[in-house]
């Protein structure tokens, strides 16, 4: 966990979604330099600019839970709940830490403002299966360590770069991944916030949901669009937004109404609790506010509250038709489902057909036209049959008409309304739309079982979550949890796995797929699908595991030769490079061949380097050492000093056996024993008249004494 605090907004880099989720008080820095769910690496927080400008932050506090809230304690910061879960922990940054690697080994750098800490069994089993284990800035009760003050939230990236900008993150961790990294950033000094909230009001109830469209500083998103839908048979709807006070320099905080046809804006007001002041802008035709106006501009000043009124009216003698798509199950409408255009035939008090289109806001999932200068008569409008859409089937289900103040229901079909002179109305026509797509994420493990979980996230910021325990090796079992029926769109499917254990780390198969045509695999095990686009409405999309059994690393010591010269312990040292030691030693008279029990078990890949340290050979003696190494059964030429354990897709046996064979040291000076058995045999050759034969063998000797 890391702290930073920075001197701006403007230095701090975006999470990968720019909304009004974002909880910082002024829009952030750059966009983000990270892809989806790239992992936080320290080398980009604290290397890249303007980032660079930040400083480490000590003493600061965070907290874990298993789910979240909004508006912490005096602020509006989202906050963790479910915290008895993972034990109330709570942890503090310190003046600097070692810096790890993501296998939680030390690179022997140091990371500033930061601390460390190792999860339990509970925390490791929330982290697997996504969306579970959340860590905030602060505590539940105090968001900002009580340093409000003194620090102003900027952005919270914890594990990979989430999507969105609040104060709470989940954990989760790659493949092969057992240490990740959350960087916080804070302001310094802050801005104190103030609240501005933006109302719409009609001049009269309206049949159906209407949706007006703004843009301006005040809102994250991009281009600053936000929109506000005043529900039907309602005249009003707001929304509100927590800002830093305008200090001296800033730009004012803006918000300009983009006036749709068919309706004139009459009013545009804006109070403020608190000595804020703000400047009508704009010069818009649809408005018949004086000067035209339709933004404003406001200075915000400390803990105000400005509230400011845009009032809309249908224009005289005008008509609407709108169109309004539900979902079936009462959820939002996925992007890219909708269709373009929603068409009607249009027959007025002539006789003359013509036919209108409405093209629907994918973000609003509604869409109006109007119909300019509605003569007095009956009029019969139509919707035409809408387009097939993979995936997906439509129904109109209803239509309101409000003609002159007169609500008029009507079943689904065509609806005749009649318009008295110099009159105006509109009518709502009410579609649903039903899922048929859906989507399927299976596991099949080999070698073992397993739960694994998935997490679904589209663009949009909506994320599922599901899991799935294998009970036999080789069957495919489907994830269950947030339904994935129906679906449709763009979806990024992450898995997680169990965490390492004594019986090994689970790797993939093979690559993943999905049914033909509809995912892209994006690094290792991320897809990316596209559900009901293509003439697969179902997708399924499967993930092949294998339960890699941990590398070993055997150890062995064979004496031979005269054990006489062995006087002193035989050690053998093994060091690896993710801190494994061990040694293999033998007194003088122990039996061989000794080895090394247990034999080492790594999960990981790892370097080792085995060096004899004593070989236990007396004043006298001298020893010969050789050695073996074998990889998998099979001879290799691996040295020693630089064995290779594992891969990130094999597990590997390696086997080291090393003989030390004891004799005696022939002295520099005098007769040696062989010279004085060839003198010997000599004289008794010449006594009996004998030839003389001598043979004579010379040992290699290691240099190793």
């Amino acid at each position: 966990m890391v702290a930073r605090y920075c001197p701006s907004y403007s230095d701090v880099f975006a999470n990968r979604a720019r909304n009004n989720i974002m909880e910082s008080l002024n829009d952030l820095g750059p966009d983000t330099p990270y892809t989806n769910f790239t992992q936080v690496e320290p080398s980009v927080e604290d290397g890249l600019a303007p980032q660079t400008n930040c400083h480490p932050l000590t003493g600061w506090t965070f907290a874990f839970g298993t789910g979240i809230a909004s508006n912490g304690a005096g602020t509006n910061l989202s906050y963790v709940t479910g915290t008895g879960t993972v034990a109330n922990r709570q942890v503090t940054t310190q003046a600097s830490v070692p810096l790890l690697n993501g296998t939680g080994q030390p690179t022997g750098q140091q990371i500033a403002g930061a601390t460390t800490f190792t999860l339990t069994s509970t925390e490791e089993n929330l982290a697997a299966r996504g969306s579970s284990l959340w860590a905030m800035g602060g505590t539940p009760s105090a968001p900002l360590n009580n340093q409000g003050s003194q620090y102003g939230f900027a952005a919270l990236r914890c594990a990979t770069d989430n999507l969105n900008g609040d104060n709470v993150e989940f954990i989760s961790y790659p493949a092969n991944t057992t240490h990740v990294v959350c960087y916080a950033f804070y302001v310094q000094p802050p801005p104190h916030s103030a609240t501005v909230t933006i109302q719409k009001q009609l001049a009269a109830v309206q049949p159906s949901g209407e949706t007006f469209d703004f843009n301006g500083s005040l809102s994250y998103n991009p281009g600053g669009a936000f929109s506000l839908t005043v529900p039907p048979g309602t005249t009003t709807a707001g929304t509100d937004f927590i800002r830093g006070e305008t200090l001296s320099g800033d730009a004012p905080w803006t918000a300009t109404e983009d006036i749709p046809t068919g309706y004139q804006l009459t009013g545009l007001a804006c109070a403020s609790a608190g000595g804020s002041t703000f400047t009508y802008t704009g010069s818009n035709s649809g408005s018949t506010v004086p000067g035209g106006h339709d933004g404003v501009a406001i200075a915000l000043t400390a803990g105000d509250h400005v509230t400011c009124t845009f009032t809309d009216s249908l224009e005289p003698s005008r008509g609407e038709l709108t169109t309004h798509v539900t979902m079936a199950d009462g959820s939002a409408v996925p992007p890219g489902v909708l269709p373009d255009t929603f068409n009607y035939t249009v027959i007025d008090p002539t006789s003359s057909p013509s036919t209108v289109g409405n093209v629907v806001t994918p973000a609003t999932q509604s869409g109006g036209t109007g119909l300019v200068s509605l003569t007095p008569g009956t009029w019969s409008i139509t919707p035409q049959a809408l387009p097939a859409h993979p995936g997906w089937s439509y129904s109109w289900v209803s239509t309101l008409c409000d003609i002159n103040g007169t609500v008029t229901s009507f079943p689904a079909g065509t609806v005749s309304v009649t318009v008295p002179p110099a009159g105006s109305g509109s009518c709502a026509f009410t579609n649903q739309l039903t899922a048929t797509g859906s989507l399927t994420v299976r596991f099949t493990t080999l070698g073992g079982t397993g739960t694994f979980g998935a997490t679904i996230s589209s663009d949009t910021g909506t994320s599922l979550v599901q899991a799935a325990t294998t009970t036999s090796p080789g069957t495919a079992v489907p994830a269950s949890g947030d339904s994935t029926n129906p679906l449709l769109g763009a979806w990024s499917i992450n898995p997680s796995i169990p965490p390492i254990t004594s019986a090994g780390r689970w790797v993939l198969a093979s690559t993943p797929s999905c049914d033909a045509g509809t995912a892209t695999n994006v690094g290792e095990d991320q897809l990316d699908v596209n559900v009901g686009t293509t003439a697969t409405a179902n997708v399924t999309c499967d993930y092949i595991y294998r339960l890699l059994a941990p590398s070993t690393l055997a150890l062995s010591k064979l004496i031979t030769g005269d054990l006489g010269f062995w006087t002193a312990p035989v050690v053998l040292a093994v060091s690896c490079s993710d801190g494994t030691t061990a040694s293999l030693e033998l007194d003088p008279g122990q039996a061989s061949p000794a080895a090394l029990t247990p034999q080492l078990s790594f999960p990981l890949p790892v370097t080792c380097a085995v060096a004899e340290t004593s070989n236990g050979v007396g004043p006298t003696g001298a020893v010969t050492t050789t050695t073996e190494v074998s990889l998998d059964g099979a001879p290799s030429s691996m040295a020693i000093s630089a064995l290779s354990v594992g891969t990130d897709t094999t597990s590997q046996a390696v086997a080291v056996s090393v003989t030390n064979d004891y004799s005696q040291t022939l002295a520099a000076t005098g007769t040696s024993p062989s010279l004085l058995l060839v003198g010997l045999l000599s004289l008794l050759a010449l006594s009996t008249g004998a030839a003389l034969v001598v043979l004579t063998r010379r040992r290699a000797r290691s240099a190793q004494r």
